[in-house]
């Protein structure tokens, strides 16, 4: 329709409901859904990869966890949302009073990362998501370190390697 017409059906999406657990297990690659809390979700899931020589796990957007970090135990690598702690203060616009809450109960600050890291001890800590703009990347990290954990930490970039 109209001036912007595209294949029909070419944004179907193929939805495949999961429960927490294995979601997928083939040719040597196991994937797990791992519960976690974002705020007023029902269902959030990270999700812990499993291969021949190596284990991710992937936070997704997560308030703390104690399920992720049980299963993030000593991985190859922990990708994981962040946001630091200092900027989680209100807001001047409609709603902003309530963002210290928000991030809270949804996200999981730099210091808290720190400390989830620290316990799980992963060979690499590869932060996502950072949610908020233009992030002071040296205060992440030094937030990370607050919380305890001395690993080796890397800000994730688009197109990145790691």
């Amino acid at each position: 329709e109209g001036l912007e017409r595209e294949i029909p059906d070419a944004y179907r999406v193929a939805v495949h409901e999961i429960n927490p657990g294995v979601v997928y297990d083939s040719a040597g690659v196991r994937i797990t859904a791992i519960p976690v809390p974002h705020g007023e979700w029902k269902e959030a899931y990270g999700y812990r990869i499993d291969t021949p020589d190596r284990s991710i796990v992937l936070s997704g957007d997560t308030a703390p966890s104690d399920d992720l970090a049980e299963a993030a135990m000593d991985v190859d690598i922990l990708v994981h949302e962040v946001y630091p702690r200092s900027r989680a203060v209100p807001e001047k616009r409609p709603g902003g009073e309530f963002w210290p809450e928000y991030m809270s109960k949804s996200h999981t600050s730099a210091v808290e990362l720190g400390q989830i890291a620290a316990r799980c001890r992963p060979k690499l800590l590869l932060i996502t998501h950072v949610v908020v703009r233009e992030p002071d990347e040296a205060e992440l990290i030094a937030e990370i370190r607050e919380g305890g954990y001395t690993g080796p930490v890397v800000i994730g970039k688009d197109l990145g390697r790691y």
